[in-house]
């Protein structure tokens, strides 16, 4: 008799155990801070990001994470938000904007605009969506300093040599 109740105590041990160590089905949506939804959102576990998903259009995700887990909820230009799970089986997450600084790429890299020494320089469509042009090249000629636009050849279509500030730098299109 007092093994079969020892018996009895250790299965229900073993059980509970075996209950309390399972995966977790957690759902929700991902918004930004004005209740948009957010497709494309990253959901994934902090310690092991190979267990994820990404939201669907409407926001919405599905994740099976292990118990006592930890999410991470990520989106370009979005401040990242990490959140333990606990015992929720639904999440909704509000990611709000980060500050986006605005960058130059150059041909090394990217760097700060605050950064910057040398000179710039920039067309934008604006400033010649209006004009009768044809080609892209023709747009640009003429309105950054240190930049010759010239054609390799006199076919239609060829390929054409920017070179800026020089001869010694050459890129052809």
């Amino acid at each position: 008799m007092r093994n079969r109740v020892l018996m009895s105590f250790v299965l229900a041990l073993l059980t509970s155990l075996w209950a309390f160590a399972q995966d977790r089905t957690i759902s929700g949506t991902v918004k930004d801070d004005q209740g948009q939804p957010l497709p494309g959102a990253s959901v994934y576990v902090k310690d092991n990001p190979s267990i994820g998903t990404v939201t669907d259009a409407n926001g919405s995700f599905t994740l099976t994470v292990p118990e006592g887990a930890t999410l991470v909820v990520d989106f370009v230009g979005y401040q990242q938000q990490v959140i333990t799970v606990g015992t929720q089986t639904s999440l909704d997450v509000s990611l709000k904007p980060m500050g986006l600084e605005e960058v130059v790429v150059t041909s090394y890299g990217t760097i700060d605009k605050l950064s910057i020494s040398g000179s710039v320089a920039a067309v934008k469509g604006e400033d010649f969506e209006n004009l009768p042009l044809q080609t892209f090249d023709r747009a640009v000629q003429g309105r950054l300093s240190g930049v010759l636009v010239q054609a390799t050849s006199g076919a239609p279509g060829g390929a054409l040599t920017f070179r800026i500030r020089g001869t010694g730098s050459a890129c052809c299109l």
